[in-house]
C-alpha cells in the first residue's frame, strides 16, 4: 500500500512535468484529480466493543468537479487497511500449546463529497468546508494457527463526515491538499461510532 501512494505521487509529478508552463492564465477546466494519504482514528467511547481496529492507514484517490465558483463535488475511492499479529500459550498440564492469531482488515470506501470554497480557485490559499457520505465495504479475516482456522467477516457500512480543508497552490495546475474531518456511522455496528480523519496529498487541475 505504501508503494501505491508513492506511485500516485510519481503520476502527479509526471503529468506536471509534461504539461507544465503552457498556460499561465487562470485554470478554466473544472476537473481535477488528487492522490492523498488519509489515516483514520476511531474515538468511540466503547472501543473494546467495536469489532474492529482503532486505527487505519488509508489511501485516497478522488476526482473533483467545480460546479460553481464556490461549490465543487468530489468522488472516488478510499482504501483502508490494518493488520495485527499476536500469540499466546496455554498450559495443558504437560506442556504449553502455542497459538498465533492474525487479524487482517480492509475497508473499501466510495465517498461522495460536497465542498464549499470560501475563495476563488485561482487564489494561493483556498480553504473550504466539506460534507461527505461514504458507502463502505468492510472485510475482516481472523486466522488461528497452527489449526489454520479462518473466520472471514464482511459487512456494508454507511458513514458521514464533516470537516475543513484547503488547497495550497504550488503552480498553475498543482496544489497541496489537506483536510481534517470528524465522521459518524449512519449504518454501522454501533450507533456511537465516531472517528477522526486527516488527509494530505497532491491535487492536479486538468487542462
Amino acid at each position: 500500500m505504501k508503494r501505491h501512494y508513492f506511485i500516485s505521487v510519481l503520476i502527479i509529478l509526471g503529468i506536471t512535468s509534461i504539461l507544465n508552463g503552457q498556460d499561465s492564465k487562470r485554470d478554466s477546466n473544472p476537473w481535477s484529480i488528487s492522490f492523498s494519504y488519509s489515516p483514520k482514528l476511531e474515538i468511540s467511547r466503547y472501543l473494546q466493543y467495536s469489532g474492529g481496529q482503532p486505527f487505519y492507514k488509508s489511501f485516497n484517490n478522488m476526482i473533483d468537479y467545480r460546479l460553481r465558483r464556490h461549490l465543487s463535488l468530489s468522488f472516488g475511492i478510499n482504501v483502508n487497511f490494518e493488520k495485527e499479529d499476536y500469540s499466546n500459550s496455554d498450559y495443558n498440564g504437560i506442556s504449553y500449546d502455542f497459538r498465533t492469531f492474525s487479524e487482517k482488515i480492509v475497508l473499501f470506501e466510495f465517498p461522495v463529497q460536497l465542498n464549499y470554497h470560501f475563495r476563488d480557485t485561482s487564489k494561493f490559499f483556498n480553504p473550504y468546508i466539506k460534507l461527505g457520505l461514504r458507502n463502505s465495504f468492510y472485510h475482516r479475516d481472523f486466522v488461528i494457527l497452527p489449526e489454520n482456522l479462518s473466520y472471514p467477516y464482511t459487512r456494508y457500512f454507511l458513514l458521514m463526515d464533516l470537516g475543513l480543508g484547503s488547497y495550497l497552490k504550488v503552480s498553475n495546475h498543482l496544489s497541496l491538499i489537506y483536510e481534517a474531518s470528524v465522521g459518524f456511522g449512519l449504518k454501522y455496528l454501533r450507533s456511537d461510532y465516531v472517528y477522526l480523519e486527516g488527509l494530505i496529498g497532491l491535487r492536479y487541475t486538468l487542462k
